[in-house]
């Protein structure tokens, strides 16, 4: 038997899990989901044995006591499902003839929306491979939109380059400094037809990240570099919009 990852570390995981659900009815339904959780361990890894975070001195590892680097302190998911009340049999339009009833009724909306807060910063330092800064003064996140803070995202005068040889005081992440957090709305339309006998059709017109709102990547975590503190990459892409027509037989 060959052990392919030692095993290493502790962890502990709370949280508190809600979900609220309108069933379907008079077309329409809503579901409704909430997370408050927190994960601590002294090993940070992301799947498959990838370290995220390296222990800095492995004769003590209370110091690498924190809050995990994947740690998502608040998510709130919100889908819903509505058929839209127009055409034959529906409070709107209910006099369209066969052609009109056919562009205009039958149309489904539903519409995914994620909020979701940022993940803590991982702080290394320049230097040897696993060294984290010193915390030279009290951390607090920086407020106000992002955009104004991209160069400078949280105040990187309270961390300091260790001096040789010594290990930096800050612990492996930054709990109270967290990455821009989510906000993503996805929505679609799509109806359902007959087209003959047993031949059914169906036409999706899909948007995803549909107000277009960037999401900011992490900033730059190591001390000592000029990108610590410089947030530069965008970590969801461009408003998407795709249609298909399915046939169903």
């Amino acid at each position: 038997m060959n052990a392919v990852y030692a095993t290493v570390g502790n962890s502990i995981y709370h949280s508190l899990q809600v979900s609220v659900e309108k069933r379907l009815s008079k077309g329409f339904s809503l579901l409704g989901s909430f997370t408050a959780s927190k994960l601590i361990d002294d090993t940070s890894a992301a799947g498959a044995g990838t370290v995220i975070s390296t222990i800095q001195d492995p004769t003590n590892l209370k110091a690498e006591r924190t809050i995990d680097a994947q740690d998502v302190p608040e998510r709130l998911v919100i889908s819903g499902v509505w058929t839209l009340p127009v055409g034959r049999g529906q409070a709107f339009l209910t006099d369209l003839n066969r052609p009109a009833n056919a562009l205009l009724g039958g149309w489904h909306f539903n519409g995914i929306t994620t909020f979701q807060k940022g993940q803590p910063l991982v702080m290394s330092s320049i230097g040897q491979a696993g060294l984290r800064p010193n915390v030279v003064k009290p951390t607090h996140p920086l407020s106000g939109p992002i955009v104004p803070r991209l160069n400078q995202y949280f105040d990187t005068t309270e961390f300091a380059v260790p001096a040789a040889f010594t290990y930096g005081n800050s612990s492996p992440t930054a709990h109270n400094l967290r990455g821009p957090g989510i906000d993503d709305y996805d929505f679609s339309l799509f109806k359902n037809f007959t087209i003959k006998d047993r031949l059914q059709g169906e036409l999706r017109v899909e948007s995803f990240n549909v107000f277009n709102r960037v999401q900011f990547g992490q900033p730059g975590t190591q001390a000592g570099t000029t990108s610590f503190g410089v947030i530069s990459s965008q970590a969801n892409t461009p408003r998407e919009l795709q249609a298909a027509f399915k046939f169903l037989f």
